[in-house]
């Protein structure tokens, strides 16, 4: 309280709520909950104003207290057929999407962590980073909220999105978008077990997909292995073309797996006190566990020991991974132009 010789005003300083003090601010419980979900709202905002997002509704889901929907570029051309907000404008169909998830929990689309972003900020706890980098090469953004009706419903909100646009794009009968993910945690695996039918939609993602950035997730090449001989059985199994395909691409060139520093392998490659000694992005090694789970993913630390921040840390080298997956994608483009051009000669 400030006491001066014509009045007494009170002057509150702001206050930074940092990991030492938070309880202290925001208690555990229904204020903690409610300081997150506002939080989460504004940094949604800012991701909209940043990207030029809009919110797109799946299913009005009467049933929960709020609907299915997700978050997508102004300009892409599912927005373009609806007639959205940018409907009047032309639009490059073949323009890349980047596909963005976020883990299991009580966090929302585009959010990672929400005790990062109550006592760190915006930058390091959202896909904000990723976002300014798809909007400075004029890539689209869907951007997925699994956790809205629930944790436990993750999967079938993850599947109810992608089927949705998948079918949306489908409908279009024209050029498809290159697709490129970010898949954080339990995402990992709900991606590796949606690609895992082979209805149209996710077949159309697993055909149209030059890229994932997998980090510290979840999934299992075995979901998708050959199917084993079992004694005593005569006839083979066979191994179905799509799985086999899945199977392939998880362990092709085009993915790449980040990988938090603080968690020992089995074998002892690493242990948590010497996580700082491996940058974001440096090779990280791999046992006879790891290679049984992953497979021969390319394999870099994130940078890292907390699992929220395994996307903040080497956000740059997740885009520059999907930057040279789309350079190799122009390139076999253009000799397949030029093959055509000389055939027609």
């Amino acid at each position: 309280t400030r006491n001066d010789a014509n009045e007494s005003s009170t002057i509150v300083e702001p206050t930074l709520i940092t990991d030492e003090n938070r309880k202290r601010y925001i208690a555990d419980g229904d204020m903690y909950e409610q300081v997150a979900r506002l939080s989460q709202e504004y940094a949604q905002q800012v991701m909209c104003e940043e990207a030029n997002l809009q919110w797109v509704t799946v299913e009005d889901s009467p049933e929960r207290n709020e609907p299915l929907r997700f978050l997508l570029s102004k300009g892409h051309p599912i927005l373009q057929q609806q007639g959205g907000e940018e409907g009047n404008q032309s639009t490059n169909v073949e323009q890349p999407t980047l596909v963005v998830c976020t883990g299991r929990g009580k966090v929302r689309a585009g959010i990672f962590s929400r005790q990062h972003l109550i006592c760190g900020g915006m930058e390091l706890s959202t896909a904000i980073p990723m976002l300014q980098e798809a909007s400075l090469r004029r890539h689209h953004v869907l951007v997925m909220d699994p956790n809205v009706h629930g944790e436990s419903l993750g999967f079938v909100t993850f599947q109810k999105t992608l089927n949705y646009y998948g079918e949306q794009m489908l409908l279009r009968n024209s050029s498809p978008s290159p697709l490129y993910m970010l898949s954080h945690s339990a995402s990992g695996g709900h991606f590796a077990r949606y690609l895992l039918d082979d209805q149209p939609s996710p077949q159309y993602f697993l055909s149209n997909l030059q890229s994932v950035a997998f980090t510290d997730s979840t999934h299992s090449v075995q979901w998708a292995a050959p199917p084993k001989q079992k004694k005593g059985q005569s006839t083979t199994i066979p191994w179905e073309p799509h799985k086999q395909a899945l199977y392939n691409f998880l362990q092709s060139r085009q993915c790449v797996y980040f990988r938090v520093g603080a968690r020992a392998s089995r074998d002892g490659v690493v242990s948590s006190g010497d996580w700082h000694m491996h940058p974001a992005g440096s090779p990280a090694p791999t046992d006879e566990y790891w290679k049984h789970r992953f497979g021969t993913i390319k394999t870099l630390w994130a940078g890292t020991n907390e699992h929220s921040l395994t996307n903040w840390y080497p956000h740059s080298q997740i885009y520059g991974h999907f930057d040279d997956c789309l350079r190799l994608l122009q390139q076999q483009q253009q000799q397949q132009q030029c093959q055509e051009t000389g055939d027609t000669t």
